[in-house]
């Protein structure tokens, strides 16, 4: 869940460049790669979700990759990002999906692979939505995706909580 430590450690991580705290995230996500590619079939690529090239002029480093390679995992960066998109923190869910449509696509080798997507946090899906999208149409089977912490979201005026309005990625 996105809160106490969890956000905490992600924040120092994207917004005040302490990648040391990269390491205490990686088990988070190398459990949540376990149990995303438990009885698979056949291997499976990890593929990060990509950063933008702002965030990625503003940090120095891509905080998927990163904390992926602190969890022992070697990510193959099969998506690019194809066009800028607006800052999501501040969008609502459709919003969030419009902003991220058309915005990435696969690199080339991405064709036939069983891919898992690692993202850091998974708020409505709509960008792993979009990055699934991407790698099918390059030809790739996305059987599941992993994070490191995701967000309570709220029902359209009942206050509860929970995560069945999101996308699937499986």
């Amino acid at each position: 869940m996105f809160d106490g430590q969890a956000a905490r450690a992600l924040r120092a991580l994207k917004e005040r460049g302490r990648t040391d705290v990269a390491r205490a995230l990686a088990p988070a996500l190398r459990e949540s790669l376990r149990a995303a590619v438990a009885g698979a079939r056949r291997p499976v690529v990890v593929v990060p979700v990509p950063t933008s090239p702002a965030a990625m002029r503003r940090r120095g480093y891509r905080v998927p990759d990163l904390v992926a390679r602190r969890a022992g995992i070697r990510p193959a960066r099969l998506l690019a990002v194809t066009r800028v998109t607006g800052d999501q923190r501040a969008l609502g869910r459709g919003e969030r999906a419009s902003n991220v449509a058309g915005s990435m696509r696969a690199r080339a080798g991405a064709s036939g692979l069983a891919v898992v997507l690692v993202d850091d946090v998974l708020t409505t899906g709509a960008t792993l939505a979009e990055a699934r999208r991407a790698l099918e149409a390059a030809g790739a089977r996305v059987v599941a995706a992993a994070v490191v912490a995701d967000t309570p979201l709220r029902h359209i005026g009942t206050g509860r909580t929970g995560s069945d309005e999101r996308p699937s990625c499986a």
